[in-house]
């Protein structure tokens, strides 16, 4: 009788194990077409949901774009006049200085 237990138990196992490797291989193919499936409707979704944000906040975001664009752009004048002077210091000292506002400017 103790023998013929242990072959109960194997069978189980065995039972167990089939039922969870076709639970996986069907998981498996629903994963693999779901997500064909969601890969094409993203984008709407997406979409939807930034215009849906942009409905709501739209002022809030629009003011955050503006200040980092401003700041952006002073960035920008501070960084070109004061380092392409001295970049041109360096390579050239005074007379480097002045070839390169000349070519800037005219």
């Amino acid at each position: 009788m103790h023998g013929r237990m242990r072959k109960v138990k194997s069978l189980k196992n065995y039972k167990s194990s089939l039922i969870l490797l076709v639970a996986i291989t069907i998981g498996g193919v629903l994963g693999m077409v779901m997500g064909e499936k969601a890969s094409i409707f993203a984008p709407f979704g997406l979409g939807a949901y930034f215009a849906s944000v942009v409905g709501q906040l739209g002022s809030q975001i629009l003011t955050g774009y503006i200040k980092v664009f401003i700041l952006y752009l002073v960035v920008s004048i501070v960084y070109y006049f004061v380092f392409f002077t001295l970049y041109a210091y360096i390579g050239g000292k005074n007379d480097g200085q002045r070839k390169i506002w000349w070519i800037s400017i005219f």
